[in-house]
């Protein structure tokens, strides 16, 4: 009900302004009783009116404490999950600096794998070089084996040959004695041959014997540039695999940071409607502090609209025990005077 329904049922309405502006005289001067239905239809009015609003103060108090708890809680269940993500996103720090740690070991490893290979590459060409070059000279030893063995079948020829020749001077040499001196000048000779061929012969056996010994000591350089190159080759294929196992390594730390930016720029964006959020809802509590503010001093103002009210109440009953006889109009026009100054 509102305030111009209270005026209404009080019949206030129906008397003029300008008796209401008009000071009365004070043997005009009249209240109405207390126990006169109009005053008391007012102040039951008046009474309803103030306990309803009254009433809606503090329910609209209520909501706006219940409001606040809600934001309240609803701000420690955002801090909550920021934590969360915040401890998420140090975990996920701490595993990249791990998994970090380990792909720089893994580099500064493959970098000594590398060089190992670098320099074994360099050795097995070298050994490659000097394998051809025994090569070449075992093809040279060998084509002077074959044409050692080659003269030897001609010395031999030779010696048959002259031993023919020698045969053949002993039988004519009991002839002639002349052919008999060409005989020993003859068999001078070809001893004097036999020794060179047989100092010869010597001689290609000990080359042979060496190109022999060469042989072997190379058979045993290639079996040993054989191993090395099959070391070698253990030692590539285990770099492959590290490479390969490195690369995976690399793309799954690449996966990582990229996950980790993603979930990074997430948290910020969510950070940054929390701190909207939480930017507009400091302004709606301020508002609506400012609203019970403004509501409590209305609400003051009403409890003191109210006291004075009381105390004016027990002083017209006062002042209505004194001035009971005075005529109604007067006290009608006393009451308008008195609630038009008090509204």
């Amino acid at each position: 009900m509102s305030d111009s329904d209270d005026m209404d049922s009080c019949d206030f309405a129906h008397i003029s302004d300008a008796d209401a502006g008009t000071a009365p005289e004070p043997e005009q001067l009249a209240l109405l009783p207390p126990n006169h239905p109009l005053l008391r239809k007012f102040q039951q009015s008046l009474k309803e009116h103030l306990l309803r609003t009254k009433y809606e103060l503090e329910n609209e108090i209520a909501e706006i404490k219940y409001q606040v708890k809600l934001k309240e809680q609803r701000r420690e269940e955002q801090g909550l999950a920021l934590y969360d993500m915040q401890q998420k996103m140090g975990f996920q720090e701490e595993q990249i600096k791990d998994i970090s740690a380990v792909i720089e070991k893994h580099i500064q490893n493959r970098q000594v794998e590398e060089s190992i290979v670098t320099t074994l590459k360099k050795e097995y060409d070298e050994k490659i070089k000097l394998a051809k070059c025994f090569k070449t000279m075992y093809q040279e030893r060998m084509a002077e084996l074959e044409h050692l063995q080659s003269l030897g079948s001609n010395i031999k020829k030779w010696a048959f040959d002259v031993e023919d020749e020698v045969k053949n001077a002993k039988r004519i040499v009991s002839r002639d004695s002349q052919l008999q001196n060409q005989l020993s000048q003859e068999k001078r000779k070809s001893d004097i041959l036999f020794y060179r061929l047989d100092m010869e012969v010597k001689k290609r056996e000990a080359e042979l014997q060496s190109i022999f010994d060469e042989e072997i000591h190379m058979k045993e350089v290639v079996n040993i540039l054989n191993m090395s190159i099959a070391d070698a080759n253990t030692d590539l294929e285990v770099l492959q695999n590290e490479h390969k196992r490195l690369t995976q390594a690399w793309s799954e730390v690449i996966i990582a940071i990229q996950l980790r930016d993603k979930i990074l720029f997430q948290v910020k964006d969510t950070i940054r409607k929390y701190r909207e959020s939480i930017k507009l809802k400091v302004t709606g509590i301020e508002a609506i502090k400012k609203q019970i503010g403004k509501e409590m001093e209305l609400n003051k103002k009403l409890d003191s609209f109210k006291q004075r009210l009381a105390d004016d109440t027990n002083s017209l009953r006062r002042d209505l025990s004194l001035t009971s006889s005075l005529p109604f109009s007067s006290s009608v026009s006393s009451a308008h005077e008195f609630w038009d100054h008090r509204t």
